[in-house]
């Protein structure tokens, strides 16, 4: 099991930003253990900041890839990029599932990343994670346009952004197929 790297950048004396990303980093520690490793960076001398150009905190690299810069993320919104960078939720019930959101990374394709993360965690589902954002590799799906939502290799969702209940009813029957009967 491969660990997922985050590096939160802060100041000395931490600011008050800097203290929320902890705490947060700390709860997302204690439920996933050694799974994940929090390399933490406080000032400018690290050639870390000049690789990434962080120039501002609280800051937080997870994986290769900056992911927030000069706010404090919600946890939903850490949640679902500790997700796209390949940690799995191990809580609840458990199901190999894999879910794929396509798009460009526009404003409903994150909202949609977002809400689909929001429900894995309300059902304690764990699953693999991935935005595909090649166009090549979306094209292998025929969308009529972003974003998209595959689940289990099906198409669930494409060109609008779906509500919550219709994302949790699709995660819930693919969860409930990949059960086997009478385990959760």
């Amino acid at each position: 099991m491969s660990k997922i790297r985050v590096e939160s950048f802060g100041s000395v004396p931490p600011c008050a930003g800097d203290i929320q990303v902890g705490r947060l980093l700390q709860e997302i520690v204690g439920e996933h253990g050694e799974r994940v490793k929090i390399v933490r960076l406080t000032g400018p001398g690290d050639p870390q900041w000049a690789e990434y150009a962080i120039d501002i905190v609280p800051a937080l690299v997870i994986g290769d890839k900056v992911q927030f810069i000069g706010v404090v993320p919600s946890r939903e919104s850490l949640t679902g990029a500790l997700r796209l960078a390949g940690l799995t939720w191990v809580r609840g019930r458990r199901c190999a599932m894999e879910v794929k959101l396509l798009g460009s990374g526009c404003h409903d394709c994150l909202r949609l990343e977002l809400l689909v993360g929001q429900v894995l965690e309300e059902l304690g589902v764990e699953a693999d994670l991935s935005r595909i954002d090649d166009p090549r590799e979306i094209d292998r799906y025929v969308l009529a346009g972003p974003p998209g939502l595959v689940i289990d290799g099906v198409l669930a969702a494409e060109g609008r952004l779906p509500g919550k209940e219709e994302v949790r009813a699709w995660i819930a029957a693919a969860a409930n197929r990949a059960s086997p009967a009478g385990t959760d």
